[in-house]
């Protein structure tokens, strides 16, 4: 019997640990995954401000782009209505002279 409780003695120490093992086991699995989830949202912040700043640089190339394309047609539609003025001034030069010898030759026949 002696023996036998012996043996039961050694199994129960055996199985204390293996538990220890176990438990030991559980604990280093758990910090790994906790490193694992703390290194995980550490690049998830990475990529999360490199795609914030790949969005401000693209949306500063936007807005340049479109005041530049903004500028551009600006200039045409102010070329184009210089254009147009100067067709009306010569016009109105044509006419000018066309008043002028017209008032010049009422005067000249009311004086005449």
């Amino acid at each position: 019997m002696a023996v036998e409780a012996a043996k039961g003695f050694g199994l129960i120490g055996e199985i204390k640990e293996t538990e220890k093992k176990a438990e030991d086991l559980k604990k280093e699995a758990s910090q790994k995954a906790n490193r694992i989830i703390k290194e995980a949202r550490s690049k998830a912040q990475e990529i999360i401000k490199a795609a914030e700043k790949e969005a401000a640089q693209q949306k500063q190339k936007l807005i340049s782009s479109a005041t530049e394309e903004g500028k551009k047609e600006v200039e045409k539609i102010q070329q184009k209505y210089e254009e147009e003025a100067e067709k009306l001034r010569e016009i109105a030069l044509k006419n000018m002279d066309k008043a002028v010898n017209f008032i010049v030759e009422r005067i000249v026949k009311q004086n005449g």
